[in-house]
Order: C-alpha cells, then sequence, then structure tokens
C-alpha cells in the first residue's frame, strides 16, 4: 500500500501534473496529513511540544502550504497565519486552501517580511532542472518553481542546485513582524512559527526582533552555515541575536528548533 506521500508523487508521476498540483488535487479530494520536507517534527510531535488544542502558528514562506495539513488534522482549533509574497505560490496556496480561506480557518498574508515596512527588492525563483522536482523528463527542459524565491540575490544556490532566478528583482510590499504582530495580535503568545525565508532569515530576525524575543514561545527555521544567497547568516547568527532562545534539535542538516527560554518548557 502507498503511503500518502507516495500517492502524491505516483499521481504526478501518472498524470504528468507538476508535483504542487498534484498534491493540492488529492487534498482536495480528502488526503490527509502528509510529511513533506521537515520529516522529523511531525504534527503529533508538535501538538505534544505545544500542549495546545488551539495554539497560534505563524508560516512564513508558506507557498503551497503542505504542512498546514498536519496541523489541520491534530489541532482542533488552531489559529493559522500563512505569509508569502511570490504571485504564483500565492496562486497555488489559494487553490488548495480555498475552503479555509473562505471559512476563516486560514489567513494569507500576502507581504513579505523582512526588516522593512515598504517596498524592497525580491528575487524570483523561475524553474527547476533538478528531475525529483515535478518529474523533469527532458534535459534542460524545466518545471515552473516558485518556491525557492529570496530578499537576497541568490549565491550559492546557482552552483548547488539546477534552478534558474529572475535577473532583475521584483519590487515588492514588505512588512516587519513586528508591525504585523502589533496591527494584528497585538498581546497574544504565539506558539509557533515555522519560517522558511530562503536566505531572509536576517532581515525575518531584525524586523521581528521584539515579536520573536517576548512574545514567541517556538521558532523553526531553515539555515545554512554558508550563502546560498548573498548576506545569508549562519545558525550561529541566529543564536547569537536571539538570545532569549536555546537550540532543542537540529532536524536533518538545515532546519533548526528553538525554544525561547522565557516560557516554562514542556
Amino acid at each position: 500500500m502507498l503511503n500518502k506521500l507516495d500517492r502524491i508523487h505516483d499521481y504526478s508521476s501518472k498524470t504528468g501534473l507538476p508535483y504542487w498540483k498534484a498534491a493540492a488535487t488529492l487534498i482536495t479530494r480528502g488526503l490527509k496529513y502528509t510529511r513533506f520536507f521537515r520529516d522529523d517534527l511531525t504534527p503529533k510531535k508538535l501538538k505534544k511540544l505545544l500542549q495546545s488544542e488551539t495554539p497560534v502558528i505563524l508560516d512564513i514562506g508558506v507557498a503551497t502550504g503542505t504542512e498546514i495539513l498536519g496541523w489541520l488534522d491534530v489541532f482542533s482549533s488552531p489559529e493559522i497565519y500563512g505569509f508569502e509574497i511570490d504571485e504564483r505560490a500565492i496562486q497555488d496556496f489559494q487553490s488548495v486552501w480555498s475552503n479555509e480561506l473562505r471559512t476563516g480557518k486560514l489567513t494569507l498574508v500576502e507581504k513579505a517580511i523582512s526588516n522593512t515596512d515598504g517596498m524592497v527588492e525580491f528575487y524570483c525563483s523561475r524553474e527547476s532542472y533538478v528531475p525529483k522536482h515535478g518529474y523533469v523528463k527532458n534535459v534542460g527542459v524545466g518545471v515552473r518553481w516558485p518556491w525557492s524565491g529570496s530578499l537576497n540575490k541568490p549565491k550559492i544556490h546557482l552552483e548547488k542546485y539546477n534552478i534558474s532566478f529572475d535577473e532583475i528583482p521584483a519590487i515588492v510590499e514588505s512588512l516587519r513582524l513586528d508591525s504585523w504582530y502589533k496591527d494584528n495580535i497585538d498581546g497574544k503568545i504565539i506558539d509557533f512559527i515555522w519560517a522558511d525565508t530562503n536566505g531572509g532569515e536576517r532581515e525575518f530576525i531584525l524586523g521581528g526582533f521584539e515579536t520573536l524575543q517576548n512574545r514567541v514561545r517556538y521558532l523553526y527555521t531553515e539555515f545554512f552555515d554558508y550563502e546560498l544567497y548573498e548576506n545569508q547568516v549562519p545558525k550561529k547568527w541566529i543564536l547569537d541575536t536571539l538570545t532569549n532562545f536555546e537550540e532543542v534539535k537540529v532536524f536533518g542538516k538545515t532546519d533548526v528548533l528553538l525554544r525561547n527560554k522565557q516560557f516554562s518548557s514542556n
């Protein structure tokens, strides 16, 4: 019997649909939780960690929002906010989660999160030529890939991954997390942030420093100790800057779970 992740791969292969569209189709047909990329921090483990049925969760760089599948599965009434700026990823998200957006189960904020309230540059990823991304069948023929865009210009990313980017950055609207928090959920505790900022970790943290230090219990973020994107900061910088946080666990080689020491641990 195929597991749920294999079902998506199988459906993508049989229909010729790109992976994201195959996932969206199966989700709308009732497919429940699937672990997509960060395999070790499953929704059940997250629920045990947070010890809440109604957590406030921020998904920054939400893309298609596949991780949200599990959260809706295990929490009875989570308060989930997704942040995304790439127009193609926004269209994907709206397609997958149209019912949840309409009924208020999810909120999508169509802005970048950085250290600026205003307009910023954003380098859109364009196509992937990696065989495992959407079953690339022909050498030299790419597939649509809106999931590697960044506030910062790609650097080692261009050598390490066969993914193309627009040479000229788009000018997009941005918010600081501190500003968004004050204007929308001031006073609440954010139980968990899932941050996938593609090299924009410095901007995200500096623009949300007060909120992160004082209002966030757990932060799960991607990191690299080399510059996939220009000016990308390593894990040490993240920990040195967020002095209220301590490392809980590294997942794989490039994701880390941090716990705010101001809040009692489980």
